[in-house]
């Protein structure tokens, strides 16, 4: 499985830095126009680990690398989990690299003088709490979104895959909507409902330790099943 790792991240390497390059500009660009931290935050730890899950999807697909991988001494199960290894492995980078844009953003604004700071660049309570609960909710949701797309992928093919998974995202939009409509389950005029759970995620100092340990939680376990599943569609898949 190793291998397939290695394969994956160095097959994504020069792309790899292409898109941190423009991350980088896109996280300044937002910091700026927008006086937003978090925003920046939330497009660096999402931005890259989303690209990455489908270019490297559609490499598998260019110049018949897939069916030639399968000759060699790798299982198909070592192919499908070094695939969700290697998309783990990126979401955790970028959100270190967040946390790292982070800190020398903070640095830079304590260094500059009074009448040139951004107050509302950093409106919150508590920033290193604030940062933190971003990134781990961001990558969480990266998380959720590969386990439910890597499955149809991993089955189908990219191409078909593709036309597969937003299916499955919107359903599963529609389905948070519903949620949080009118009598919903997280209706905000509902006892426990939206205006708690806001209490829980958004609130100005971060979210609570026992929180996010069960986001991340929740967020693995999603994707330790999905690698499972897709581990048996794509010993199943015919080439």
């Amino acid at each position: 499985m190793r291998a397939m790792i290695a394969t994956d991240l160095v097959t994504m390497k020069n792309a790899l830095l292409q898109l941190g390059i423009s991350c980088a500009v896109v996280a300044v660009v937002i910091a700026v126009m927008m006086q937003s931290l978090v925003a920046s935050l939330a497009a660096i730890c999402a931005m890259i680990p989303f690209m990455y899950l489908f270019s490297i999807s559609a490499y598998d697909e260019m110049n018949g690398w897939e069916r030639f991988r399968l000759t060699l001494p790798i299982s198909r199960k070592q192919v499908a989990y070094g695939r969700y290894v290697s998309t783990l492995i990126v979401v955790i980078a970028c959100c270190l690299i967040a946390v790292l844009f982070a800190v020398v953003v903070m640095a830079v604004m304590e260094a500059l003088p009074a009448d040139m700071q951004q107050p509302a660049l950093m409106a919150t309570e508590n920033p290193p709490a604030v940062v933190f609960g971003v990134c781990v909710r961001v990558g969480a949701l990266i998380l959720f979104v590969a386990a439910l797309s890597l499955p149809p992928i991993m089955r189908f093919g990219m191409t078909k895959g593709t036309r597969l998974a937003p299916v499955v995202l919107i359903m599963l939009f529609a389905f948070g909507i519903w949620l949080t409509a009118d009598n919903g389950l997280l209706d905000a005029e509902l006892p426990g409902g939206l205006g708690t759970m806001n209490e829980l995620f958004a609130h100005a100092n971060g979210p609570s330790i026992p929180i996010t340990l069960i986001i991340i939680a929740v967020a693995l376990i999603a994707f330790a099943i999905s690698a499972l599943i897709s581990a048996k569609l794509y010993e199943r898949r015919q080439f």
